[in-house]
């Protein structure tokens, strides 16, 4: 796993993303995982992959800096530029909690591997046009940074189950078929239900009051 079970589908899918669409080899990878490797380890080394010491954001957060050195090793791009892209992707997942919703490594992790597989991408493409040279957030920063804010954390958003999605969404074992819906939240129910109640609208047609309307009730 890369670095984990948890986040294990961002190196894959970027890999993935090499081969099928960039025509990359498994030749030119080589370097490319040697550097995600790197970045892992200095992020283990210096703080922590593991939900229950930092939250999601050393998870998921390493996965997808790791992914987006590598991407950038592979793209050919020079070594600022792949420091900035790792920093760059593990810098937007600050902050993220770990928060398997009835203790399973299923919701929200499956669904935040595709989005941070494409937040390497974003971080790759914002690195490699200039942001790369002048950004003044290094990597060893943003590590001590996320390493000092999962420390921060309270124990229910680090891997408990306790809070965040799961502390809002019970769950009834043995699994997440036993999952219980959960009444959608005031002014969500009141858009979504104004919007039923309109039926379809022609393009370009506004709901009645305007969509401000709604999200002010």
């Amino acid at each position: 796993t890369a670095p984990t079970a948890g986040s294990a589908g961002v190196m894959p899918a970027v890999v993935h993303m090499l081969i099928k669409e960039r025509g990359k080899t498994e030749a030119d990878l080589v370097d490319g995982l040697l550097v995600a490797s790197m970045v892992g380890t200095l992020i283990k080394r210096h703080a922590s992959v593991a939900g229950a010491d930092v939250g999601c954001q050393g998870e998921i957060g390493s996965a997808s800096s790791m992914a987006a050195a590598m991407l950038s090793q592979v793209m050919g791009e020079t070594p600022d530029v792949v420091e900035n892209a790792a920093e760059f992707a593990l810098e937007h997942h600050l902050g993220m909690t770990c928060d398997p919703v009835g203790g399973y490594v299923q919701i929200p992790c499956i669904s935040r591997n595709a989005m941070s597989s494409v937040k390497s991408w974003n971080a790759w493409m914002m690195a490699r046009t200039g942001q790369g040279t002048k950004h003044p957030v290094g990597l060893d920063l943003c590590i001590r940074t996320m390493n000092q804010t999962g420390r921060d954390m309270k124990d229910d958003y680090r891997e408990t189950a306790r809070g965040g999605l799961a502390g809002g969404h019970p769950a009834d074992p043995p699994g997440l078929g036993g999952l219980q819906p959960v009444a959608r939240l005031g002014f969500a129910a009141d858009v979504v239900g104004a919007q039923g109640r309109q039926g379809r609208r022609r393009p370009g047609e506004r709901p009645a009051g305007g969509r401000e309307a709604g999200l002010r009730r």
